[in-house]
């Protein structure tokens, strides 16, 4: 007695998604345009930054239908919208100022010392930007139990490829596990012509119009990429020893620990 065998053959064919570009302007209150401002799907390392006119270009896969797009800046109220709902409408936004609650002050005598706080090491190995990606960011986490003041910055680079560097310095509150939020009122902007070699930059973290940063609790301090500087890599001195360490790879994208301790590091006066 024969048998006959059946084969079903199943053709799989994968599903091809293909990611859109939207393109838009970002202004002001005034209808100025804002630059600079931070773009991206939340939680998703898909992101950009606007330019110094407000003009900004994302690429979103169909798969993010359901997920949320958020446009923040530095004293601005954050705009968060469904990606669904942002593919239909104007893709020009308007950020307004963010309003400040003045909180009560209260003087007493403080005994204060001063410290350097993060990172100061020599190059024992090296990590930073590989390549140039608007809203990639990369910190130190600074342990700081009771108040202090931020005066000033040094990062140590090892290796640079570029002529020049414009990045953005961002301060931010540990609120919980891998999560962070800014508590600058005005943005920080570095730009300087650099050798292409070792170096350390330093930056015044007292030439704001915040005049004093103070700030209470683990703090992250990055520095983020925010304009398209051509080919090249940036590297800072790293060490296995030291300051937790975090990046993230784009705008709204999740904060990473790193394996490695970033040479970075912060003047402070630290309450005792």
């Amino acid at each position: 007695m024969k048998r006959s065998i059946n084969l079903i053959i199943l053709f799989i064919f994968p599903i091809i998604t293909f990611a859109q570009t939207y393109s838009g302007n970002v202004l002001n209150e005034k209808k100025e345009p804002l630059g600079y401002v931070n773009i991206g799907v939340i939680g998703k390392d898909i992101g950009t930054v606007s330019d110094v006119s407000g003009h900004y270009s994302i690429n979103i896969d169909p798969l993010f239908e359901n997920d949320s797009i958020r446009f923040s800046y530095t004293g601005y109220t954050p705009v968060t919208i469904k990606v669904a709902d942002f593919k239909k409408q104007s893709h020009l936004i308007s950020l307004k100022p963010q309003v400040f609650n003045l909180n009560e002050v209260v003087i007493k005598p403080i005994r204060i010392e001063e410290k350097k706080l993060g990172n100061n090491f020599k190059v024992f190995f090296q990590a930073g930007f590989k390549d140039n990606r608007k809203g990639y960011e990369m910190g130190v986490l600074l342990k700081i139990k009771k108040r202090a003041i931020l005066h000033n910055i040094s990062i140590k680079v090892s290796n640079c490829g570029y002529d020049s560097l414009c990045f953005r310095l961002n301060i931010y509150k540990e609120t919980d596990k891998k999560t962070f939020v800014n508590v600058l009122r005005d943005p920080i902007y570095v730009f300087r012509k650099v050798p292409k070699s070792r170096f350390i930059l330093n930056a015044n973290l007292s030439d704001n119009k915040l005049n004093d940063i103070v700030v209470e609790g683990n703090t992250l301090v990055t520095m983020e990429f925010i304009k398209d500087l051509g080919k090249g890599g940036l590297y800072l001195a790293s060490g296995m020893i030291g300051a937790k360490s975090y990046c993230r790879k784009t705008s709204q994208g999740k904060w990473e620990s790193l394996p490695v301790k970033l040479g970075i590091s912060v003047g402070a006066e630290v309450e005792k």
